[in-house]
């Protein structure tokens, strides 16, 4: 259940998680089969909700006492979400990746949305590096788990990621259409305000500024609908940068 509100419900992972949380305090965490785990994903109320970073690290620092090393997919979803702490932190080190061997060992173990979700960070992060070429065989990567298990995580990361790596090489037209497919492909309403940001962006760039304002005039209304508390920051990202460009634009013909 957690693992579907992180995209479909933050307000209600956020109340589900920190229940757990109060759970685990009042036990020993050696006794609960999987602890480590569970506070490693507790920590991403406070990262990917862009609360606290240090309260992230403090949970951290409770998964990796707790976490059993030998446990796979304990350990995938550890390093997993110890990758999304730093890099919505800002830490793009190295270090933090995690290895093609433990990625296809969880795969082989069926731990499939901790995979893509590290894929999603990781390749989202080359992306804004500049490093297309490792983009490109990541984003090869996420289709190949989408057409192997039909994977619909895996399909919308495929048109969320080639639609910023369109953007970033500033092959604009095709990143344009790319991020309306996305709109039209996919249908849970927090993900349509990642592809109605990413359009307004390739619009603006383009010098179309009435168009970006009118995708941003309805990916606004997508936020309002939903609830602020519901959309993630993550999200809302590609909204507010657009929005930023967009003015900025206005700014510079004026």
């Amino acid at each position: 259940r957690a693992l579907c509100e992180v995209t479909a419900d933050a307000t209600r992972f956020l109340f589900d998680s920190v229940a757990l949380l109060a759970k685990l305090s009042r036990v020993d965490p050696a006794s609960v089969s999987g602890a480590g785990g569970m506070y490693a994903a507790s920590s991403v109320i406070f990262s990917f909700g862009g609360l606290s970073f240090a309260v992230g690290r403090r949970l951290l620092a409770a998964a990796r006492a707790a976490v059993d090393e030998t446990d796979v997919p304990e350990l995938l979803l550890y390093r997993m979400m110890n990758f999304t702490h730093h890099f919505f932190e800002g830490d793009w080190g190295d270090a933090h990746e995690i290895s093609d061997e433990l990625l296809r060992e969880g795969l082989a173990r069926g731990r499939t949305w901790d995979v893509l979700s590290y894929l999603l960070g990781q390749t989202d992060k080359r992306i804004a590096m500049g490093d297309f070429a490792l983009a490109r065989r990541q984003i090869a990567w996420n289709d190949e788990i989408w057409e192997r298990y039909q994977n619909e995580l895996a399909r919308s990361q495929h048109h969320y990621l080639t639609t910023r790596l369109l953007l970033e090489e500033r092959r604009l037209t095709e990143a344009r259409d790319s991020a309306q497919t996305y709109y039209e492909e996919i249908q849970e309403p927090v993900l349509h305000v990642h592809a109605l940001g990413l359009r307004g962006q390739a619009e603006a760039l383009l010098g179309e500024l009435d168009a970006a304002e009118a995708t941003l005039v309805h990916c606004a209304a997508v936020i309002r609908e939903q609830g602020e508390l519901t959309v993630p920051q993550y999200m809302r990202s590609q909204y507010l940068r657009s929005r930023l460009l967009v003015d900025v634009a206005r700014l510079e013909r004026a």
